[in-house]
């Protein structure tokens, strides 16, 4: 690490951070965005609830060669609410690799959130150099099976646009899980309907999003704290990107659940769908299949032929899915997690059966754009 120095981040480091980004990713954020990169790096990093920040960078000849960010957040995990964080950008520059510096860069954010007081450190990756990085190192996974759904409407045109290897051998297997799907959902009872319910979309989570995610906290062993002011953050800032959020209501006003919506059109020839995240009450499948209906009919009037949502394996969101022609990738998101004080407290949640576990794209920090590994479906 001669010639090299690691610091914390200084105010407008985020110019030569976000230059780095987008010139080793190809483009950064890769979302269709109306505001600039930079106001979108200071919405998610200087902006969030936290009003706080663990961000490092290795500088070399007076520039950023390299960055690293975690994001705080709060995780209820069993009966403790955690400040926790969310291993976001990593970047080095390609002529400052194999010199150590993400190992250094990524340590010092480590002693920084951990010095203030963070407990848990989580991170997501379809990256097969970090997935190999990460089990060598024996970071351990999180401890339940998060599962990509996809609903493709035209298979062709999927692997015209998004191209796979063995492309007939992708479409007997698709087409096989297709036909026994629509065979189980032409003898399961007719879908709930909407009695007593509102459905509406909305642009701000109100005051009574807090009593709907107080019974929603009790209910769960593991969910990202989703108050009204993170929900208003992750969701209704534009700098954040264009989300479409709809929210069920009972009679007397009470909020059942609600469902983020999104459509990157990063690739203006094949915008992809995303249900970024769907949460509802205790066993109110019925407000799930209103939300997920609402959802299909959204994608459909805007002709995306892709839609993806991420649900914990075994949970009982699975069945409501595939009513609505999602299928099962068996892609599995690579979530691994390391501790920032002494006490494992994802091992009490080991056994926490799949309903009482809540993860979704809002959960992470990108919404893919083309087809990595994280998406190529093994059928």
């Amino acid at each position: 690490m001669r010639d090299y120095s690691i610091r914390p981040y200084k105010p407008n480091d985020e110019y030569e951070i976000v230059e780095l980004l987008k010139l080793v990713f190809d483009g950064w954020p890769k979302a269709d965005m109306k505001s600039s990169p930079v106001d979108h790096w200071r919405w998610k990093y200087l902006d969030n609830p936290f009003k706080t920040f663990f961000i490092s960078v290795c500088v070399y000849d007076g520039e950023i060669v390299g960055a690293s960010h975690l994001l705080p957040l709060k995780i209820k995990i069993g009966s403790n609410i955690l400040p926790s964080t969310f291993g976001a950008d990593s970047v080095v520059h390609p002529d400052h690799r194999r010199m150590g510096i993400y190992k250094s860069i990524r340590e010092i954010r480590f002693k920084l959130a951990g010095k203030a007081g963070f407990k848990i450190n989580y991170a997501a990756t379809s990256n097969p150099v970090l997935i190999r990085y990460h089990d060598k190192n024996r970071r351990p996974r999180f401890p339940h099976t998060i599962t990509n759904f996809v609903r493709i409407k035209n298979l062709n045109l999927q692997l015209q646009m998004m191209p796979v290897g063995k492309a007939w051998l992708v479409k007997l297997g698709y087409c096989a899980v297709k036909l026994m799907n629509d065979i189980k959902n032409a003898i399961r009872r007719p879908k709930p309907a909407e009695h007593g319910m509102s459905i509406h979309e909305i642009s701000h989570f109100d005051d009574g999003i807090e009593l709907f995610w107080q019974e929603v906290a009790d209910h769960h062993d593991f969910i990202v704290e989703r108050h009204g002011d993170y929900l208003n953050w992750r969701y209704c800032d534009l700098r954040a990107g264009e989300y479409v959020v709809n929210q069920v209501e009972d009679a007397e006003n009470r909020v059942l659940g609600f469902c983020v919506l999104r459509i990157n059109r990063h690739r203006e020839d094949y915008p992809v769908g995303y249900v970024v995240d769907l949460l509802t009450l205790p066993d109110r499948l019925d407000v799930a299949d209103v939300l997920v209906a609402r959802a299909v009919r959204y994608f459909d009037d805007h002709e995306i032929n892709i839609v993806n949502a991420l649900i914990v394996k075994n949970h009982p969101h699975e069945r409501v899915f595939t009513r609505y022609g999602f299928l099962d990738s068996r892609i599995r998101l690579n979530i691994y997690y390391n501790l920032l004080d002494e006490v494992d407290y994802m091992k009490s949640i080991e056994a926490s059966p799949a309903d009482k576990i809540h993860f979704s794209y809002g959960d992470i920090d990108s919404l893919p754009t083309e087809m990595p590994q994280h998406y190529r479906m093994k059928m």
